[in-house]
Formats: C-alpha cells, structure tokens, sequence
C-alpha cells in the first residue's frame, strides 16, 4: 500500500468515527422513568343518598362558604331542582330561574361578593346569592355582564375550582389535558382576562395521555389540585408547578360517576376547624349496568386517617372454616348480615341483615335468621314495625332480651319475649334509646351496652341501671376512641365474658385485623385477618360462641356483607367465618 492510500484510509476511517460519534449524539434519549407515586390512604367518614333529599342523580354540587352548605343540583330534571344541602343532611328548597344552570361544566363560589361563577362553553356567567331572615335562598342574575373565554379555545372542558388564598379560577380541559389559570381583576367586567398554562410535568402528560378528566377542586391547605381519572379510580393531587404530588384510589367506593370533588371544612365539629375534607358527589351504579337505578351520593372523605400505632404487633389467627348465607344453603337469604350473637340456651346463632330490606319486594323478607352451629337455617323472622336497618343484635343472657341497633335511626331497642316467653308474637315489648352515635353493632357485657359507632372511630357505652333493662335510670353515656388504633370504619364489637373485655373489627378495606380493648379503651391485644380479605365489608358483626368442631372450644365467628347491594342489586355473597385465636389444631 502506498503512502497516499495509507494517508486516504486513515482519513475515512476517521471522517466514519466522527460521524458515527456525531449520531449518536443526536439520537433522541429516554428519560429515566419516574418512580410512581404510591397511593396515600383515605377515609370515608360520612355518606349521604341525595334521593333522601328529593334529587335522585344530581349533575353538580358547590360549597357555600357564608351559609356552610353545598348547593346541589340536577339540571337533567325537568324542573330544575336545586337544593341546599347541610353537612349533616338538612335540606333547604332554593329559588332559581329555569335557564341558569342549563349546560354547566363547573361552579365556583366567591365569598367575598356571594356570587356564583358558572363555566359554560365560551362565558362565565354570574349569579348573586341571598338568603332572607326566614332561610329561603335565592340566587339571581347580577349585573356583571359574562365573561368570554372563547379565545381560550376549550375542547373538552371538564372542570373549574377557585384558589381560595389568591381569587385565580383554574379550568380543566382535555385532548391533550390542559390546566388554565385565569387572573380576573377586581373589575371583573373586563372581556378578556389574562390566561395562562399550568405547565404539567412529564410523568402527569405521560399518565393523563388519551385520558380523560372528570372534575377539578383546589385545596387551600395544601395549596394544591385535584383531579379524577375516573376510568382507573384514582385522585391526582397535583402542585401549582404542574407536579405529581400524591394519588389516592377509589376502588372500595365503586363510583360510576364523579360530578364533584370539593374541599370544605369537615363535619365533626371536634375537628380543627381550619382543616378541611374532601367531599365527592358521585353516582353508583349496580353490576346490571341498569342507567335508572343510578343513585347520587355526597361522601365526606379525610385525606389523613389516623393509622395502627406503631408497636403494636399482630398476633396470627386461623381460619376453621365459613359457610354461606345465600340462596344455594338457605331457603330464605342473608345477603348482607350485618351482625351476630349466639343463643347458648338453644345453641343456635341469630344474624340480622341491614340491607335486605332494599331488595324487592320491599320489606317482605325476613331481616332475623336463626343458624344452627353447622350453618342450616332454622327460622327467620323480620322486625319492620319498628327497625328497618338492622346493623346489630346481642343478647342480654340475665334475662334473655335481644337488643338490635338500627344505623338509620341512630337508634338502640330492647326486645322482651312479654308473657309468653317467645320472640317475634304479638305480646312483645319493645323498648327504644336514641344514641349519639352511628349505631352499627352493639354488645352487651357487666350490665353495660357497648355500641360501634361505625365511621366515627368511637365505642360509645352506658350502663344499664339498677334494673338491668334500657330505663330513665341508665348511666351517662361514655365514649372512647378507636380510630387512633387503625379501627376507622368500626362495625363490629362483641364482649367476652372470659376476659372481661371488648373486641372490635373494622369494614374498612385496609383494616385487616381484630383488636382487643379494655373497658376503658385500652388496646390489649391485636390479631392477624388478612385471610379474610382486603376488599370493603368483608368483616362486619362478631361473636364469640363453642367452637364447631370441638365445643368445649371457644372460637369467634364473623359474618361478611360482601359487595354491597347498592353496587350490585343481584349480589348473595354474604357468609360467617370461624376462627381460631390460639392455634390451628384448636
């Protein structure tokens, strides 16, 4: 090889790295991947059925700060109704012209001038507000001319909240999902406010790709957005920077629809009155798929739920066995039993179901069920002529009565056999307390009635008196709280005579465990259910009763609503589990 080749050869051989060198630099790179974000935990702590309050599937619900309300509405209906909803359920009718709410996407509501501020395709619209000395509310045109948005150029927009702290109103649209701050000036008149974009960050642009939003709420404690990807039933909190900040998931509340996410001041007046929850107004729907039997409901949800302490160490229990409570075993079904006591005198469990009563036709089935050890039905009866939701049962084993609670009605009633010594006749006596509290499940114990307060977190108790029966003698009631030890949604309480003390479960999906208390709130003891499952309602009522298999045992029994039948109206999955909390052989 000559030198001039040699000298030709090394040149391309050199002009190929560089350019090889140089495209490589020019491929595009990938971003590492962002860790996702874990889901935070969350509690319901109320929820209210807007059909108890004449709307059947509401379309939209706004907060008003001046009257502590949440204006809820359904455009759909042909009247236009709207009602002001208290946080405890009080219903107020108010006035307002046929037109105004038609083709809403989102309201918000300012304060600082009682006006409403409705988004609509290409204008927000303004409504006042007033409320005279007799409560009747009225909302009303104003003066101020709407403002037009249509250089915004929305495409689908789905939400609209306020900044609280700042007065900026925020817009949510999709395909592609856009964030839009507007800026209003105190003449709020003007026709073109300034705009801009919230800049979302990569990992939001890449989740919300192809999706589409429901809704938009800012929360003024943290200073942040919300948002709802309905199709995977999670919540985005996302910062003013357009970043991910925290998810929270839906699962457990089955939501067909979510008309609202808002953020305000909770209901528990215990509660730190700066904080605020969140509430949903959305629509269930059955498995059926059935678009009539939709139903609205408003629930109060806390983003920071009190969780297990740490130190607490959860012993193992062990499964013995469970049998069904539907149609394939018994003759007359427990879809959803709610509660549990054994009868030692006759060896036989009573249950009591809280939901059969919706299912048609309606108040015909029976509510009472008498079981066997084994799991056969023996008998049922049902006690509609004075409780319809009944979500607990004990038994008082001095003289014999039942006391079942009634979780619609707040409220406790004592069954006496009267003269002929035999339940469910006409010679009955019934005696009824009202308690302060979500009556769920009840116990009784040392002559005391311990009740389950359901999503409250409290054990509320009193005495019975010289008497032994509920009377104008009965002690003050006393509560103490559970939603400290991880017992948020507590539905089931039982008294164990052996130990003199209460043992309690929770509904809610993540408390897969039992807890031992003292009297005076004391938790003791603490064991392991993660076999019975983490899906919502799987552990309702609990008793303690011989064990089946070897009856100089003792073993607790639980029964299970299931899937509810608000979710699906077919569902029969309720059933009784048996466990063991010393050991598998026992």
């Amino acid at each position: 090889m000559t030198p001039a080749l040699w000298l030709l050869k090394r040149v391309l051989i050199h002009a190929l790295m560089v350019l090889l060198i140089t495209s490589c630099n020019l491929l595009p790179t990938r971003q590492a991947a962002q860790e996702p974000v874990p889901p935070r935990p969350s509690k319901i702590l109320q929820t209210l059925h807007t059909s108890d309050f004449g709307l059947d599937l509401p379309t939209g619900m706004v907060y008003l700060k001046n009257l502590d309300g949440f204006l809820v509405w359904d455009e759909l209906s042909n009247h236009n109704e709207v009602s002001l909803i208290g946080k405890n359920g009080e219903v107020q009718q108010v006035e307002v012209s046929p037109d105004a709410l038609k083709g809403l996407i989102g309201t918000v509501f300012d304060p600082h001038t009682s006006q409403l501020l409705l988004l609509k395709t290409d204008q927000i619209h303004f409504l006042g507000l007033s409320a005279n000395n007799s409560k009747s509310v009225n909302l009303t045109a104003t003066g101020t001319l709407p403002i037009d948005i249509s250089g915004l150029e929305l495409i689908d927009p789905a939400g609209f909240t306020r900044d609280a702290v700042n007065g900026d109103l925020y817009i949510l649209d999709n395909h592609p999902t856009r964030i839009i701050r507007l800026r209003l000036d105190a003449d709020i008149s003007e026709k073109s406010p300034d705009f801009d974009l919230l800049r979302l960050s990569g990992q939001l642009l890449s989740l919300f790709e192809n999706q589409i939003l429901h809704t938009l709420a800012f929360n003024p404690e943290s200073n942040s957005l919300f948002t709802v990807l309905l199709d995977q039933q999670v919540i985005y909190e996302i910062s003013m920077t357009g970043n991910l900040l925290s998810t929270y998931t839906l699962n457990e509340l089955s939501l067909e629809n979510i008309r609202a996410l808002i953020f305000a001041p909770g209901v528990n007046q215990s509660d730190d009155p700066l904080a605020n929850n969140l509430f949903i107004l959305g629509g269930i729907r059955p498995a059926n798929g059935n678009e009539q039997s939709e139903a609205g409901e408003i629930l109060e949800i806390t983003l920071h739920p009190t969780n297990q302490p740490i130190g607490v160490v959860l012993r193992p229990s062990y499964l013995v066995r469970s049998f069904a409570t539907n149609k394939s075993v018994w003759t007359y079904n427990s879809p959803d039993p709610s509660g549990i006591a054994y009868l030692p005198e006759t060896g036989e469990f009573i249950l009591v179901d809280s939901e059969v009563d919706e299912f048609p036709p309606l108040d015909a089935l029976p509510n009472v069920f008498y079981a066997t050890s084994s799991g056969g039905l023996q008998r049922t009866a049902n006690t509609y002529k004075f409780a319809t939701e009944t979500s607990g049962i004990a038994v008082n084993p001095i003289n014999n009565h039942y006391f079942i609670t009634d979780d619609n009605v707040s409220k406790v009633f004592e069954i006496d056999p009267g003269p002929d010594d035999t339940f469910w006749t006409l010679d009955d006596i019934h005696i009824e307390k009202s308690v302060t509290t979500d009556a769920e499940d009840i116990t009784f114990g040392n002559n005391t009635i311990f009740l389950a307060g359901g999503n409250q977190g409290k054990i509320l108790s009193f005495g019975l008196g010289a008497d032994g029966i509920i009377s104008l003698d009965d002690e003050a009631p006393t509560t103490f709280d559970t939603d400290a030890f991880g017992f948020s949604d507590l539905e089931g309480i039982t008294f164990n005579a052996e130990t003199g003390t209460l043992f309690i479960i929770s509904t809610a999906s993540r408390d897969t465990y039992l807890g031992e208390f003292s009297l005076t709130g004391r938790l003791l003891n603490a064991w392991d259910l993660a076999y019975i499952g983490g899906s919502p309602n799987l552990r309702s009522g609990l008793t303690f009763a011989p064990a089946s298999a070897n009856p100089s045992l003792t073993h607790l029994y639980i029964v299970s609503r299931g899937i509810d039948n608000n979710v699906d109206s077919e569902e029969d999955d309720g059933k009784v589990t048996e466990i063991s909390l010393t050991g598998p052989e026992n």
